[in-house]
């Protein structure tokens, strides 16, 4: 028997057919991305000298000239949330009554620089979650990156604290503990002490460089030193494990004052007197990323959160002749460098204008 087929069905059938085809011809308009806003501000470039006196310096074990420059830019460290702002530790090395630190927040893109707080403070780190925390009275503080709800975390001569990637905890060195450079303490944002993690002998947290948490809040880098030898390498958390990445006599590491990773936790970037270099955490490759000399040398690192931008305080002979200054006389200026992280296109911010 022969099925009935409704002409309605047919019609259906057909004016659904007509919109199929339409729609398939329809141009679908294209997703505009718009382009990233332009940096007004304009920083000015640094032309390296085509020649530079070899190492070694002539100067002290720590790095310092006879007479230090006026003012002292260190410990820059990038927003976790943008790679254009960054906070910077100020001295004036004039004050006669002693050393005045300050902490400003810098824009790059648009100049703009703002006190976050002044008296004396010693290193600091940024947490993804808008706070900074630092040391001060042998004490660790936090306050919001606006500069506001300064509050005491912990009073019992701590220091050199470095927030997890999480923004919940942060690491830390004790120098009440008799044990301060064999260990790591944990505690949570609140000040609450977490965990205390014992380290192999000759490794710990012994400079505000060190004691930095990589991305993925799984390593952290601390200095290794055995009385012969000296350098750094990387603690995992889970395995609770040591890695040696860089040992070596002193006067061939130089001192150590600066340290970072990229984000994608395969490579170490550090500072010295003998330049900027990064390290292939895998293979232990070192890459030199501007040598030093003995017109320049480099102390405290930070690497932006995209991983292109490395920002580093560099040691500059300049000749000052401002007040309370000798006239004529050799200084060794420290300027903020920002550069992409193979060490070409190195701009200085200017702070003093």
């Amino acid at each position: 028997m022969a099925q009935y087929t409704s002409p309605f069905t047919w019609l259906f059938f057909l004016i659904g057919s007509v919109l199929l085809l339409a729609s398939g011809c329809k141009e679908i308009p294209e997703t505009i991305i718009p382009p990233p806003i332009p940096c007004e501000y304009e920083l000015d470039p640094v032309n390296l000298p085509d020649t530079c006196t070899p190492l070694p310096h002539p100067r002290s074990i720590f790095g310092f000239y006879e007479r230090d420059a006026p003012y002292n830019f260190a410990s820059p460290c990038f927003n976790p949330n943008n790679s254009s702002e960054l906070v910077i530790r100020y001295v004036d090395l004039i004050n006669v009554s002693g050393s005045t630190s300050a902490m400003w927040k810098i824009d790059i893109c648009t100049g703009e620089k703002v006190l976050l707080l002044e008296g004396p403070y010693f290193n600091h780190s940024w947490s993804i979650k808008e706070w900074l925390t630092f040391s001060s009275g042998h004490n660790i503080w936090k306050m919001k990156d606006d500069g506001d709800s300064l509050i005491q975390l912990t009073n019992l001569q701590d220091r050199y604290p470095t927030w997890f990637p999480d923004g919940e905890r942060i690491a830390f060195q004790r120098m009440a503990s008799s044990t301060r450079n064999s260990q790591i303490h944990i505690m949570n944002s609140s000040g609450v002490l977490l965990d205390s993690i014992d380290l192999p002998e000759g490794v710990g947290i012994w400079h505000p460089s060190t004691g930095i948490i990589s991305p993925d809040g799984a390593k952290i880098v601390l200095w290794h030193d055995d009385g012969v030898e000296y350098g750094f390498g990387v603690w995992d958390f889970a395995s609770s494990t040591f890695q040696d990445l860089l040992l070596g006599k002193f006067e061939e590491v130089g001192v150590i004052a600066g340290l970072g990773w990229s984000p994608d936790n395969k490579t170490i970037y550090w500072s010295s007197w003998h330049g900027v270099f990064s390290i292939d955490i895998a293979t232990k490759e070192i890459t030199t990323i501007i040598e030093g000399c003995t017109s320049r040398s480099f102390a405290f690192l930070s690497i932006s959160p995209d991983g292109k931008r490395l920002a580093t305080a560099a040691g500059v002979d300049t000749v000052f002749q401002g007040t309370g200054l000798a006239i004529d006389t050799l200084y060794r200026a420290s300027e903020l460098w920002i550069m992409d992280t193979d060490g070409t296109n190195i701009e200085q911010v200017p702070l003093l204008d």
